[in-house]
């Protein structure tokens, strides 16, 4: 709004009434209120306060409203209006509606404010965003929709809504984006069997999708969705603070707990990356081409791997992790296997049981900034052979890159013991490129980097070996091949 003029200098006409429930004045102090009306102007105020603006102002502007954004306090006379301005006044064009509700320290949300959206009052409405509020629409309402975004407060979830929620999506045929961020809170086992269904909806235009709620919450909401492969998709599993926290690998079950109809993306993934670091633990799985990426899915993972004593990653949990991951994300279509954290104490068997479920892997990427001790179980697992069946484990690994951190003076005795037990002197067995970069604690000898030269290089293991060797006062890069 310019500083001389307000909505009140609108002039409503006579038919347009309000009828007596209404109140007759919105009052807006302190809101942020912008409108964009159908010939492009746009009518707005930010730091200074508006005057109070009558409702059939309001009415005569909804008319050629294209969109609105509305931002209120909680507790306020202006939030306590919405629901008459939301559901008794006619927006006949208006395409985007925000509204929020928003909390601070000294004026929090008390019961979330209930929106009634008609869609004889919004038919043209494409995205709707709220934050702060309860929704309640029709399905008819949904069939235009192509962007909606629930936000509600995580002190005060609503369970009961995910039923009303998948009903709401069933009709979103056009949808293109969907977030929900601490909207509905954890779920109980009677909310799972009320959403119990045959053939989930299907979806077709979907390909932005953010759920941040309880694992168990978000395994229900995509249980009742058939999702694009195309998408892309960001899952943030959140622990119900009135509760103590599950381990990472029960909560990727719960929130993937989803048969492949609902998200056939994750049968079409040729890149995985599981990275586990300061606490934070990532899954991202993609279906990626030569120069684009068809569809990826990100899971962020509730903390509970490390043990908090000493605030180390527990071996065990690590290993219940990787295959709970091998479950959904390893399918032979996968190819590239990237690994950042401190993976080096996982199980040999659970290395063995996800290897197994990734016969087309060629590239194995592996980075840990920690200090490393010991060796890379991983590599024992691909070390194994079954002389029987004549046969290795990932059978065409072509591709290692390893980063360690301060240490790893094993890792390259490791990788050579691991490629001459794999190849046993077959030279289809050979890796064509082999990459090592290590920081050790101490320089090492101009012996010890021709020694590995001899036993990656001039063997028949490798047909390409870079070494980077950072030592405290200098790096000495090697290259052969």
């Amino acid at each position: 709004m310019s500083g001389n003029s307000t909505v009140s200098e609108y002039t409503p006409s006579d038919e347009l009434a309000s009828p007596e429930h209404i109140p007759h004045e919105l009052p807006l102090d302190g809101a942020t209120l912008v409108m964009t009306m159908s010939d492009g102007a746009v009518l707005k105020n930010f730091d200074r306060p508006l005057p109070p603006i009558s409702i059939l102002d309001v009415s005569f502007l909804a008319h050629t409203l294209k969109g609105l954004t509305l931002q209120v306090a909680p507790n306020s006379e202006a939030a306590r209006a919405l629901p008459a301005l939301i559901g008794e006044i006619a927006m006949p064009h208006l395409e985007e509606l925000a509204i929020s509700v928003r909390e601070d320290g000294t004026n929090p949300v008390g019961n979330l404010i209930c929106l009634e959206f008609s869609p004889a009052r919004l038919p043209s409405l494409h995205s709707l965003l709220t934050l702060g509020v309860q929704v309640i629409t029709h399905p008819s309402l949904s069939t235009n929709l192509r962007r909606l975004v629930l936000v509600g407060n995580t002190r005060r979830p609503r369970p009961d809504l995910v039923v009303q929620v998948l009903e709401y999506l069933e009709a979103c045929y056009q949808l293109e984006e969907l977030r929900i961020v601490n909207y509905l809170g954890p779920t109980d086992r009677f909310i799972r069997q009320r959403v119990r269904r045959s053939r989930p909806p299907e979806l077709p235009f979907l390909r932005d999708v953010h759920i941040q709620e309880h694992p168990q919450t978000i395994g229900l909401i995509l249980s009742g969705l058939v999702i694009r492969p195309r998408a892309t998709i960001l899952l943030v599993g959140d622990n119900d603070p009135s509760r103590p926290p599950i381990p990472s690998h029960q909560a990727l079950t719960e929130m993937l707990s989803v048969n492949g109809e609902c998200l056939p993306l994750l049968r079409q993934l040729t890149d995985v990356d599981i990275s586990y670091l300061d606490g934070n633990c990532v899954i991202t799985g993609a279906n990626a081409g030569f120069d684009c990426v068809y569809g990826k899915i990100t899971l962020k993972l509730p903390d509970a791997l490390q043990d908090s004593y000493n605030q180390v990653p527990n071996a065990r949990r690590l290993g219940d992790l990787i295959r709970a991951c091998a479950v959904p994300f390893f399918h032979p279509t996968v190819s590239r296997l990237s690994l950042v954290g401190r993976f080096c104490a996982v199980p040999n068997d659970a290395w063995t049981f996800a290897f197994n479920r990734l016969p087309e892997l060629s590239k194995i990427q592996y980075d840990d900034p920690h200090v490393h001790t010991i060796q890379l179980t991983w590599l024992e697992a691909l070390a194994t052979r079954y002389p029987t069946q004549d046969y290795v484990l990932c059978h065409r690994l072509s591709f290692l890159d390893i980063r360690c951190g301060l240490g790893g003076w094993l890792v390259p005795e490791q990788v050579c013991d691991c490629l001459e037990r794999r190849g046993d002197n077959h030279q289809w067995m050979i890796i064509d490129e082999i990459r090592i970069h290590l920081t050790p604690s101490e320089p090492w000898p101009p012996a010890r980097i021709a020694y590995y030269r001899k036993k990656l290089l001039e063997g028949i293991y490798a047909a390409d070996v870079f070494l980077d060797v950072l030592n405290p006062r200098r790096m000495t890069q090697r290259r052969w091949g």
